[in-house]
């Protein structure tokens, strides 16, 4: 089997005419043997994922949708979300806040934005205002201990792995609350293992000092 080919195959899920900046994991069932990588199935899981770029399509289009075009396959998306707006052109069909269509595919626990996508509807996911959107209480399902973060009221959700070091407070970012938390630890020591002055003591010395001080600005403004 071609390289081409396990790589069509493994990308069983169609993200057809999507142009935004999409944040996933990808798992499926499958076994190495000598010649080839062949499928115990053609069932996948998309998890923990979210789509927030902008998608439009010409006229006399289909499948459009805010994460997916089209779910082509037995492929499951469970917990993700969008929010870009979705449009397309005249004649055009299929077209979804979250996905456009889907064959045999399913969506669980999944949303989009009613308010900044302009769709109403979507083959799979639940419609949500911005303002719901920015709750933990709207995303059932989801592990806010380990996969996912959220500053309510402020921002959506993200995945814990995307949240810069010294990003302590809300709003998303490294800004001057999280200066101010830092300087609260300043010259603190006998830091404890078990949270380092509530992770200032990035080096583990068992003080805040200058070392910390030079760490936390490589940190900022970042992802503001």
């Amino acid at each position: 089997m071609s390289v081409l080919k396990i790589v069509e195959e493994f990308l069983i899920f169609s993200l057809r005419n999507m142009f935004s900046r999409t944040f996933f994991s990808f798992r499926s069932h499958y076994y190495l043997s000598p010649s080839e990588v062949s499928f115990l199935d053609l069932s996948a899981t998309i998890p923990n994922c979210y789509a927030t770029g902008d998608v439009s399509s010409g006229n006399d289009s289909s499948d459009i949708g805010g994460f997916c075009g089209e779910n082509t396959s037995t492929c499951t998306i469970t917990r993700c979300y969008s929010t870009g707006f979705v449009s397309a052109g005249d004649n055009s069909s299929d077209i979804g806040g979250l996905c456009g269509d889907s064959t045999y595919g399913a969506v669980n626990n999944s949303y989009w934005d009613v308010n900044t996508s302009g769709q109403t509807s979507s083959y799979g996911g639940t419609d949500k205002t911005t303002t719901e959107m920015q709750m933990q209480n709207t995303f059932i399902g989801w592990d806010f201990d380990d996969d996912w973060a959220i500053c309510e009221g402020t921002n959506y959700p993200r995945l814990q792995w995307q949240i810069p070091t010294a990003d302590w407070l809300c709003p998303d970012g490294v800004d001057f609350l999280d200066y101010a938390h830092f300087s609260y630890y300043w010259l603190s020591e006998d830091c404890p293992d078990s949270n380092d002055c509530n992770s200032t003591d990035f080096d583990f010395s068992g003080s805040v000092d200058s070392n910390d001080l030079k760490v936390f600005t490589t940190y900022w403004l970042f992802a503001k």
